[in-house]
């Protein structure tokens, strides 16, 4: 969180807050009304997603612009540095999100909360749907990245400048499941759970890259590998599989109409990340502190 020190203007965390509120409720919103009266795409095509990922650029470019005109500071100080490693971080974050949510989804379907389903009319499916996949992964990238940039960089380092640590990191995930619209019980427990989650690989990895392909694993995989809806929004048009809860599932199985994210089963699953990722970050924060101590003033150290 040191790089959010930098600059010479600092956001305050409560107007960081406002302007990503007004940036997604406000801003995208609009862009998404134009581009769908000039451009009618399908509800979970492949324009669809060219639709989203340029909303979520044009927002993208506006936080960093606020970042870089306003506080003064660069744009690689919001967690983007070393952009080398980055792409390969980025890569390692796909897999990860992918085998955490399909951890949770294949245990449902395995007793019997999922099942088959037929593909909705027109739709890509199956392994001639691989190439047009790959399309739509790097577009949930665009969308998921910006998501990350708003939450876990730019509001996080405002809070985390201002407020205790914990607090920073309850905050931050509080207001990730709030725009989320995430307000029945389980659906905002996992999305809360995925926020502190989220919150705490960023600090164990000083940086985006690898949260942003978590997030965006995590969310392809439900849409476009599993064809199951992605919080709350209908199944995608083009998926490698369908999957629909069964008749008579219990909807704190399956998560019903909100998705795999709305299951009791993702939210354990989820909670166990979080603390494993919990455990990571102190451990690798008690080793700084040893090293630090047996190096610092009165050691034997050479």
């Amino acid at each position: 969180m040191q790089d959010g020190m930098a600059g010479r203007h600092r956001t305050r965390w409560w107007a960081a807050m406002l302007i990503v509120v007004v940036l997604i409720f406000g801003v995208q919103l609009v862009l998404t009304s134009v581009l769908s009266s000039v451009w009618n795409a399908p509800q979970g095509s492949l324009a669809a997603h060219v639709q989203e990922a340029l909303s979520f650029l044009v927002l993208a470019a506006l936080v960093i612009a606020w970042v870089v005109f306003f506080e003064r500071r660069p744009v690689k100080t919001l967690g983007f540095r070393r952009p080398a490693a980055g792409a390969v971080n980025v890569a390692i974050g796909i897999l990860i999100g992918v085998a955490m949510i399909s951890i949770p989804i294949l245990i449902i379907w395995t007793v019997g909360g999922f099942e088959n389903v037929d593909p909705p009319t027109g739709s890509a499916t199956g392994a001639s749907a691989l190439a047009l996949l790959v399309a739509i992964l790097v577009l949930v990238l665009f969308q998921a990245g910006t998501e990350e940039t708003l939450m876990r960089g730019f509001v996080l380092q405002a809070t985390a400048r201002a407020l205790p640590g914990w607090l920073a990191v309850v905050l931050n995930a509080l207001f990730f499941a709030v725009v989320h619209l995430a307000f029945s019980p389980l659906p905002f427990i996992t999305i809360f759970l995925f926020g502190i989650f989220a919150v705490l690989m960023t600090l164990r990895t000083s940086g985006l890259w690898m949260v942003a392909g978590v997030h965006a694993g995590w969310n392809f995989a439900m849409g476009n590998i599993y064809g199951i809806p992605v919080s709350g929004l209908p199944p995608q048009q083009n998926s490698l599989f369908y999957l629909a809860p069964s008749a008579g599932a219990p909807t704190w199985l399956t998560g019903g109409d909100f998705g795999a994210e709305g299951s009791a089963v993702t939210a354990i699953m989820i909670l166990v990340a979080a603390l494993v990722a919990w455990r990571l970050v102190t451990a690798a924060t008690n080793t700084r502190r040893t090293s630090l101590t047996s190096t610092g003033p009165g050691s034997d150290s050479l």
